[in-house]
């Protein structure tokens, strides 16, 4: 015997409701499907409206995507198709492929220019090597393009190519404090992309 009241279920107003029977007698595979899904704990049928509703309180969880606070920036060294000096390039590594830069000087000895384009220097057929040298706020992508837009190419510098391009981005870099030119690690690394220069005793 219950030690509390029992609810007492109020009978049907034919007038303005269904009984069970009808219910289950008009809709048999809504009821039915009620016993193979036990998330499912109340069933509530008039001739035009289902109204499911759940046992428990669901919350869904979204995972926006985040801006990385940090991206890399590398120098892509790439085989220049039988040409004297390997070809180097500035790559930003940035989150997603519209942030994905590449700036280089094209040309010849005399007749450099620069060239910006959106790209992954990672697909390129003749990457030869990808030298991480340092990483900048991914908030100041936009200040390393215009950095390297206006960076002077020395026309009438003898010998001056693409690979002192991309050095000479780093140093400039290093004057806006775009990078610690303190930083142990990045001073490190840019000696040794300096070394990899062609032609170099």
């Amino acid at each position: 015997m219950c030690k509390t009241p029992c609810p007492i279920r109020a009978a049907p107003n034919p007038a303005t409701e269904e009984s069970d029977v009808e219910r289950r007698i008009a809709f048999p595979g809504l009821f039915a499907a009620n016993t193979h899904y036990p998330e499912v704990a109340h069933i509530v049928a008039s001739p035009s409206t289902f109204l499911l509703k759940p046992h428990r309180q669901t919350t869904d969880i979204h995972h926006p995507f985040t801006m990385p606070s940090a991206v890399k920036l590398y120098a892509a060294i790439d085989d220049n198709d039988g040409g004297v000096f390997n070809h180097w390039s500035f790559f930003i590594d940035g989150p997603q492929n519209e942030g994905k830069l590449v700036f280089q000087a094209m040309g010849s000895a005399g007749r450099f220019r620069f060239e910006s384009k959106n790209a992954d220097s990672r697909l390129y057929p003749n990457l030869i090597e990808l030298f991480y040298v340092a990483e900048i706020d991914a908030a100041r992508i936009k200040d390393v393009q215009v950095i390297a837009e206006n960076l002077p190419i020395p026309d009438s510098t003898p010998g001056w190519n693409c690979q002192d391009y991309v050095l000479d981005l780093f140093k400039a870099l290093e004057r806006d404090g775009l990078v610690d030119k303190d930083d142990d690690g990045y001073r490190a690394r840019y000696s040794e992309l300096w070394r990899k220069q062609d032609g170099l005793a």
